[in-house]
């Protein structure tokens, strides 16, 4: 669920910087006189039966732009229902960069029966570091002032109004922004300002506006104002992709084209060659003969050579560091990294050059307007004897020749050039190659009284193998064994490893081979309903290809996930060499829009075999055959679980 909070204005760059902001000071001043005051809604009984513990009685935003600066007004006032929305509307939390923003808070008022409790002055505001990105090591530099007020109750109304000042200079005379215009909750009244020079405004989108703006010209400026309007809550579907926008957004963008933006951070992305890196392109060239075992040498030293680390404050948040600093340090973030590359790639003779990405938006940026907001990662692009690669300075563990390396499919990225390039598609490979391929043999020949013994070749290949092989490298054998013994046991109750995990890696084929060997003495249930002892078990290496609970009857596209090729092999070694097993052979096959599935169950020769198939077609499915590609993912995963009844108690 979107939570109303408050505006994301600038998406920054996971980056670096060379200093660490003090925290910021939290100034006090009344409402500007820029702002259009607006009336909040007033509160009805009727109200309550649309919404949870909070009414959110008006939510107001407004913001004015030159070529300096921006300032971002909020104001937000609700109505409290019951404990949860006391909790929702008392404690209130405000994003801040101090490398260049200052906030000044105008009122915290708690209105009760018509009686206004100030505590502007006298709220409990602490001010912590809000490093959400932690666990990425990334370091935004950001801070969140937690604003706690007192002695609110149930039926009180909560007014807060603030205003953030500042704009990131790395963005010179330049500004954009996206502004929310309804949520997945109701708001009585919304109200939307965007007061910019004239001559900023280059390009304005809306997405599904529940209202037209009012556009008028005031001096210099032009202004886009939405309402006062009552915004219903936004009924979002499940299973659509992260870049499909369900929400109802206004878009406002001094950049004219995606050419602007590149032109914008070319002078940031300047390669050079210090004598340090001259020297390993000279190791390079020594240690590997050929062209593509050159780039691909670099590339795998920028991957595994520097640790990745972001510290994001400031300037830093868009700036990359030189390589010479980078190679110093042996850490840097996506920018840092990729620069690495570029400049041993570079000094190698190779057509390469850094991208602007998006991690979770590419596929949708040609929907979106053109600003370095809409990126938030960096690759690069590398042309060679007529055919364009993408590489990911930050991926670990890749392996393989050049033909089919694991590329960094983005769906789109942006070139970083000071010529006019525009968005370039990043094509989906082709998808044939089978990257997971499991043969696993369950021996239950002893009977039900007999340990259970399971063999498990795996093989992965392609991507699945750079997935395996960090896997490995960050956990370790031994722990892999374990998450794969808790995955076990909830079939096989008491299930251990016969031997250690073995693993054979060839990385010139970019192909790895797991061999386990595993046993549970006791791992039959006997079930009184039969009369007979029971195991279950799945063909768990076909994935899921989509949510389970996704909308059925849908207006947005259907997300697959991308680039599966799955084979899953089980042979049961059957007692009594399977004469007294009465199994049918069975086979299943699906075809459709998003992916293809074959299945099969058959008795032969003492062995029951169980064979799926699984290829993905594709990343997203059009609404229309949305219906019948869940339907047929039902019957997949039903299919994909299986079980065994055998033997008697005696």
């Amino acid at each position: 669920m979107r939570k109303l909070l408050a505006v994301v204005f600038v998406l920054l760059f996971s980056s670096s910087a060379y200093a660490n902001p003090k925290a910021p000071e939290i100034l006090y001043a009344p409402a500007p006189n820029w702002i259009v005051p607006v009336t909040p809604a007033t509160y009805t009984e009727k109200m309550a039966e649309e919404s949870g513990g909070s009414i959110y009685l008006l939510v107001d935003t407004q913001t004015t732009s030159d070529k300096t600066t921006e300032k971002l007004y909020f104001r937000r006032v609700t109505k409290t229902i019951n404990i949860s929305g006391v909790e929702d509307a008392s404690d209130v939390s405000i994003t801040i960069d101090p490398a260049f923003q200052k906030l000044t808070i105008h009122h915290l008022r708690v209105i009760r029966g018509g009686r206004v409790f100030d505590q502007t002055e006298r709220a409990e505001i602490d001010l912590a570091r809000f490093e959400r990105d932690l666990d990425k090591r990334i370091y935004n530099g950001q801070w969140t002032a937690l604003v706690r007020l007192s002695d609110v109750r149930s039926g009180d109304i909560v007014d807060i109004a603030w205003t953030r000042e500042g704009r990131n200079p790395v963005f010179g005379k330049n500004d954009f922004g996206t502004f929310s215009l309804a949520w997945s909750v109701p708001v009585e009244k919304r109200h939307l300002r965007v007061d910019w020079p004239t001559e900023m405004i280059k390009r304005w989108q809306m997405n599904d506006a529940p209202v037209d703006p009012k556009i008028e010209t005031i001096a210099a400026n032009t202004v886009f104002t939405f309402g006062p309007y009552s915004a219903p809550a936004v009924q979002a579907e499940t299973g659509t992709p992260n870049w499909v926008n369900q929400y109802p957004v206004f878009e406002i963008s001094s950049f004219k084209d995606w050419s602007e933006v590149s032109r914008w951070a070319a002078p940031y992305y300047q390669s050079t060659l210090p004598p340090e890196v001259a020297k390993i392109v000279d190791d390079i060239r020594l240690l590997h003969k050929t062209p593509e075992a050159q780039l691909l040498a670099a590339l795998r030293f920028a991957q595994e050579e520097v640790r990745y680390l972001s510290i994001s404050i400031g300037e830093g948040g868009y700036i990359p560091r030189s390589p010479e600093i980078t190679l110093q340090k042996r850490f840097g973030d996506c920018k840092d990294k990729t620069m690495l590359f570029v400049s041993l790639a570079r000094a190698l003779g190779f057509d390469v050059i850094p991208a602007l990405a998006s991690l979770n938006d590419g596929p949708g940026l040609t929907s979106r307007l053109p600003s370095p907001g809409a990126f938030d990662h960096v690759i690069a692009e590398v042309k060679l004897n007529g055919k364009t690669y993408w590489f990911d300075a930050t991926a670990k563990d890749q392996r393989g020749s050049l033909k089919d390396f694991d590329q960094a499919r983005y769906g789109y990225a942006l070139p970083i050039s000071l010529q006019t390039p525009s968005l370039a598609h990043i094509a989906d490979e082709d998808n044939d190659l089978v990257t997971l391929n499991i043969n696993e043999t369950l021996d239950i020949s002893g009977g039900s009284q007999k340990p259970l013994k399971l063999t498990s070749i795996t093989e992965y290949r392609g991507r699945m193998a750079d997935f395996m092989r960090n896997r490995l490298s960050s956990q370790g054998r031994k722990e892999i064994e374990k998450s794969y013994i808790t995955f076990y046991e909830t079939y096989f109750p008491g299930i251990r490893y016969l031997k250690p995990m073995k693993f054979e890696d060839n990385e010139s084929e970019n192909y790895i081979k797991v061999t386990e060997e595993l046993i549970a003495d006791n791992p039959y249930l006997f079930d009184e309903d039969v009369d007979r002892f029971v195991f279950n078990y799945t063909v768990h290496g076909v994935a899921e290809l989509v949510n389970s609970k996704a909308s059925r009857s849908r207006k947005t596209l259907l997300a697959v996930v991308p680039r599966v090729n799955t084979r899953h092999k089980i042979s049961v070694i059957l007692d009594n060499k399977g004469r007294d097993w009465e199994l049918e052979n069975e086979s299943r096959s699906f075809d459709n829009a998003a992916f293809k599935f074959d299945w099969s169950a058959k008795k032969t020769r003492g062995k029951w075999v169980l064979e799926a198939k699984l290829q993905s077609k594709t990343n997203t499915v059009d609404p229309s055959v949305a219906d019948k590609v869940l339907n047929e993912h039902k019957k997949v995963r039903y299919d994909i679980g299986w079980g065994l009844r055998f033997g008697d108690k005696d």
